[in-house]
């Protein structure tokens, strides 16, 4: 399997199909890329459906899921790479139905044995960032540990060793652990930074700001 999105270590998503992935990614780019804006979705047609649109420069299959104000840059959630992007509606094209045969290829997913060092906290920014260089577009052995019905992702033991080296960090610490208190000085901070914990569906549908942007890069 290979990550393809990542939010934070309990937020990211996977593909168990890369390489069919990748050859569909690579004619969706011959078909898409002598297209131009006379061919993309009319503002006055654009509705919550599939469609395709460039995420960082790569023609990719994406959901339409904000339509507030369509002279407005129009939100989409990338399908196979759990990421998210805002463009204009002349760079939004219809999917063709030679494009829809392979499912939605992003995979919820969560890190097993870590967790934040301090009670009721989120991921550092930090530990974010070393997350996703560590695993981004990177092949994993991964064992499914259980599967969380109320999020439909699923928690996985990663056989890399980006648990010990967040452990190592600082960033994490193992489940076994207790997780720390936090200091009464740093609790009204907190309580600011941490108003919702995201979910994936509030990630997906761009409900919560993300942490930061993950890049597209796929070797050809």
């Amino acid at each position: 399997m290979v990550v393809v999105g990542v939010n934070d270590p309990y937020r990211f998503w996977i593909s168990t199909n890369f390489i069919e992935m990748k050859e569909l990614m690579k004619e969706m780019q011959e078909f898409y890329k002598n297209h131009s804006d006379r061919d993309s979705i009319p503002v006055k047609c654009l509705q919550k459906n599939y469609c395709v649109a460039p995420l960082n420069g790569i023609y990719s299959r994406a959901t339409i899921v904000d339509l507030e104000n369509n002279s407005d840059p129009v939100k989409l959630f990338f399908i196979d790479f759990g990421q998210v992007s805002a463009q204009k509606p002349e760079n939004i094209f219809p999917l063709t139905e030679d494009f829809m045969k392979l499912p939605a290829q992003a995979v919820r997913a969560s890190i097993d044995g870590i967790q934040p060092p301090y009670k009721g906290t989120l991921w550092s920014d930090e530990a974010c960032r070393i997350f996703e260089n560590s695993l981004l577009l990177k092949e994993i052995r991964a064992e499914v540990v259980e599967l969380d019905e109320f999020q439909n992702a699923l928690k996985i033991k990663i056989s890399a060793p980006i648990n010990s080296v967040l452990v190592t960090n600082g960033h994490a610490i193992f489940n076994r652990v207790p997780q720390k208190e936090v200091e009464a000085s740093a609790e009204t901070k907190l309580k600011e930074k941490i108003k919702v914990i995201p979910t994936f569906h509030d990630l997906e549908n761009w409900r919560v700001p993300w942490n930061f942007q993950s890049y597209l890069k796929i070797s050809k």
